[in-house]
């Protein structure tokens, strides 16, 4: 399952888009930090990606988790 985090919906519907060109339909995504620490600590992640600036936290916080 691939995870996508970034406050901005048009960069994760951008992100959609180019995984499913690829034949990856498993994302689920987050748009603020509270939902991306139930996301992490409720499912089993293959791939992560986020934006490095979230609004009240660091990407490489939720990387280091």
């Amino acid at each position: 399952m691939v995870f996508l985090a970034d406050n901005d919906i048009r960069a994760l519907r951008e992100y959609e888009m180019q995984l499913w060109g690829e034949g990856i339909t498993t994302c689920v995504f987050s748009m603020n930090e509270q939902q991306t620490y139930n996301i992490l600590a409720s499912r089993e992640i293959s791939l992560i990606v986020l934006d490095l600036r979230i609004a009240t936290s660091s990407g490489e916080y939720f990387l280091a988790l």
